[in-house]
């Protein structure tokens, strides 16, 4: 499944933008943000009438219909498949570049001196300029890139221990009873608002994550005072704040973000820059595993791990967050540092 899914959401995106009038800038706006309604409509049915059929009927139905409609949209993509554009674009200026390593380089071919290592390749006669500039600039979307990989980080942090503080907190509003799986659902609302012409918003994207943080780390301190001082339950609702900044931090960095790497990249790796960003959500994955790992031997040296409790009312997730939303603003100013460079 992880290997499917990366596949599609890798190639699927530049696949799809290569089929238009690149010289039509609002066309592939258009596009992207068409794509992104697409993605959010499609978790908006996920975290709704997909967690109420697993909690009403069980999870084969919920299998079934994701089995049915995965055939429906193999269906129509190959059935499309006769109308589409198909662009085959390899390069070689890595290839070029390490067998011609020892060649010394001539002064008239290397008047750029980002990356200056890669004009080695020019000695290669194959190799163009054009080539070599491309991959440079492919290489100065890294460093943007990696500023991602911190924003998805405490993504995946606030979506984990929230729905785990959603189980010791009051699920209902009015006897209606709100499953903790679809507290996600609010950052999803705010994305599908988000439907207008990207522009250089990722360094706003990070500032919102960082107030998320912030929020969450005041609404757990409210939550640890209120399980101390009475008996009475918080409001799930609560933490729809930090879901909200959360939610509209996604929508100015993903449709952006896309967008951004796909106009940037060379025409002959745009499939692997759009998958940068999937990339930056994948390694915020394991750099919150490793955080969590490093926080609790940290804060264990001191005498107590702030997340090795099961408890979640006796955790310091409250210094947790604070730390992430230090992080966060660091890697703030990394990128403003990268995206001003660039």
């Amino acid at each position: 499944m992880a290997t499917g899914l990366g596949g599609i959401k890798a190639a699927l995106l530049a696949h799809g933008a290569d089929q238009l009038d690149q010289s039509n800038q609002r066309a592939v706006s258009a596009f992207f943000n068409w794509f992104f309604f697409s993605m959010s409509f499609g978790s908006l049915i996920t975290y709704t009438a997909m967690v109420w059929v697993a909690e009403n009927l069980e999870w084969n139905c919920v299998f079934k219909i994701s089995l049915v409609a995965l055939g429906f949209a193999l269906f129509v993509f190959v059935f499309a498949s006769a109308v589409r554009n198909r662009k085959a674009l390899p390069t070689q200026v890595a290839n070029a570049c390490a067998s011609e390593r020892a060649t010394p380089l001539q002064a008239d071919k290397a008047d750029n001196y980002r990356c200056r290592f890669l004009d080695k390749a020019l000695v290669d006669n194959n190799v163009s300029a054009s080539e070599v500039e491309e991959t440079k600039t492919f290489i100065g979307l890294l460093p943007i890139f990696a500023s991602a990989v911190m924003m998805n980080c405490c993504l995946v942090q606030l979506q984990t221990f929230t729905v785990q503080q959603g189980f010791i907190m009051d699920w209902t509003i009015r006897g209606f009873k709100i499953p903790t799986q679809s507290l996600s659902l609010f950052p999803l609302v705010i994305m599908l608002t988000g439907i207008f012409q990207p522009s250089r918003r990722f360094g706003l994207c990070l500032g919102l994550t960082s107030f998320s943080m912030a929020t969450a780390a005041l609404v757990k301190t409210r939550r640890r005072a209120e399980h101390v001082s009475s008996e009475t339950t918080l409001s799930i609702f609560w933490l729809v704040w930090q879901y909200l900044l959360l939610g509209v931090s996604n929508m100015f960095t993903l449709g952006g973000m896309l967008e951004f790497f796909y106009s940037e990249a060379p025409n002959r790796m745009r499939s692997i820059s759009t998958a940068l960003s999937r990339s930056s959500a994948s390694m915020g994955c394991f750099l919150s595993s490793v955080l969590v790992t490093i926080t609790n031997s940290m804060s264990g040296r001191f005498g107590r791990e702030w997340l090795g409790r099961n408890d979640l009312n006796h955790a310091r997730l409250d210094l947790y967050y604070t730390v992430l939303c230090i992080l966060n603003l660091a890697n703030l100013l990394n990128y403003i540092y990268w995206a001003k460079k660039y």
